[in-house]
């Protein structure tokens, strides 16, 4: 009818009396059938679970030193295959996979559940100091049955999750559908991993997350809302933020930056989806993806209506590239700015002030109409006729004029749209005689 067990401790890991695998206070089994290979039961509650996983160094598990040694002999092969009919049917009856069908699990916890990895350095710990689990209507013999849970917990560093939704656990394709937050979780608690796997250490970052996870039929359509604040990470050395940035598919770093808020938050809508019944089918390589997409498309929302125009001639830009904006044009032979180059500053002005770590470069550029309205003697008279040659005075007021540009420019928005000046770096003019080329100031992230 029922089952009680108190305080049970098992798999013990070194001399002191706490220090063990698993254990709990109470579990108590509320009317309990097992009959044919089925067994029922009404309700199980666990109190007070304590558990503890750990890899070895090198990445084996250290529960494997408990498990029983497999040996079998070839006579015990040719035994089994030469076995008589009715042991054969006797066979098949044990092999009858056992039926579970659990009406309620309630498991209550104000102990450490850890996840310990010893195949980083230093070691990676991470786990639960407190777990509330409600699950109902588990039957295994019913695969398509839906199967409803609730849970919350709280991390070892202060963090909670709440989930709560249903799945069908049995079922040949995985499915379930969940909503639940992720409040305060503490990323720095992931820099073993992350050293390990992609030669970068995260010096600072909380992560709050609303997750609405779905799957049909082992088909993932799930969405996670990030918002991480003060997210900072470091590369170990040059190679490894260079294959990082290759992988990501843009400038990691120079992302993050730009896409920080006043407050030095970043804000992420994550799709995640693909085939979770697949073996081969990797949770972290899908989030990988999408949020390297989900950043492209926040930067092309967020930047397009700022003159965000091109980079390297590409439509729009190549985030692999650097980010520039559309040139500010001057009148041939002028570097006086325009009411339309005062409206394309103050776009400017609002994108500097949102992203408050963004920097720009202002470089100013002369062209040949430049040239040839400060020289008109110069300009020929056939329009496909080279650029003409440049004495050393002419060249010398040709880069005055592009450089009072790009200081026109800065000292309008330091002057009156209030931006530091520190945020704002000239370069050296240029001359260029290309037929496209620019008459008056990049602008470059």
């Amino acid at each position: 009818g029922k089952i009680e067990l108190d305080k049970l401790a098992a798999l013990q890991r070194g001399q002191k009396d706490d220090d063990y695998t698993l254990g709990f206070d109470t579990l108590d089994i509320q009317d309990v059938q097992y009959l044919d290979r089925g067994l029922n039961v009404d309700t199980i509650k666990l109190d007070q679970l304590q558990l503890l996983v750990s890899k070895n160094t090198d990445g084996s598990w250290e529960y494997n030193k408990w498990l029983p040694e497999q040996s079998k002999t070839d006579s015990d092969e040719n035994a089994r295959n030469s076995s008589t009919s009715a042991s054969s049917d006797a066979d098949d009856k044990q092999a009858k996979p056992l039926a579970i069908a659990l009406n309620r699990l309630d498991i209550n916890t104000d102990k450490k559940l850890l996840f310990i990895d010893n195949s980083t350095q230093p070691p990676m710990h991470i786990g639960l100091q407190k777990l509330d689990l409600d699950l109902q209507h588990l039957y295994s013999s019913k695969p398509d049955s839906d199967t409803r849970f609730k849970l919350f917990a709280k991390t070892t560093r202060h963090g909670t999750i709440e989930l709560a939704g249903i799945a069908r656990p049995f079922a040949r394709k995985i499915s379930f559908d969940a909503e639940g937050k992720l409040k305060g979780f503490d990323l720095r608690a992931a820099t073993p991993a992350t050293k390990k796997a992609i030669g970068h250490i995260i010096q600072s970052g909380q992560m709050d997350a609303d997750l609405k996870l779905l799957a049909v039929d082992g088909k993932l359509n799930s969405n996670i809302s990030l918002a991480l604040y003060q997210f900072h990470i470091k590369a170990l050395n040059k190679k490894d933020a260079e294959e990082l940035d290759k992988k990501f598919g843009m400038p990691l770093n120079k992302t993050l930056v730009l896409l920080r808020n006043k407050d030095g938050s970043i804000h992420l809508d994550i799709p995640i989806t693909g085939d979770v019944s697949n073996p081969n089918f990797n949770p972290t390589d899908a989030i990988f993806k999408a949020t390297s997409k989900a950043a492209a498309v926040t930067l092309i929302t967020f930047y397009t209506p700022y003159g965000l125009a091109y980079a390297g001639g590409n439509i729009l830009f190549d985030l692999a590239t650097a980010l520039n904006f559309e040139p500010i044009s001057f009148a041939p032979g002028s570097a006086e700015l325009t009411d339309d180059n005062t409206a394309q500053l103050d776009k400017l002005s609002e994108l500097l002030t949102a992203k408050p770590g963004v920097h720009l470069t202002l470089c100013g550029a002369t062209s040949n109409a430049d040239t040839y309205a400060l020289f008109p003697d110069l300009k020929p008279g056939k329009a496909d006729a080279p650029a003409p040659a440049l004495s050393a005075e002419q060249r010398a007021a040709l880069e005055q004029l592009a450089r009072q540009r790009q200081i026109n420019s800065k000292n309008y928005l330091v002057k009156e749209k209030g931006i530091e000046h520190d945020r704002l770096i000239l370069c050296a003019p240029e001359h260029n005689t290309d037929k496209d080329a620019v008459s008056g100031v990049e602008i470059i992230i």
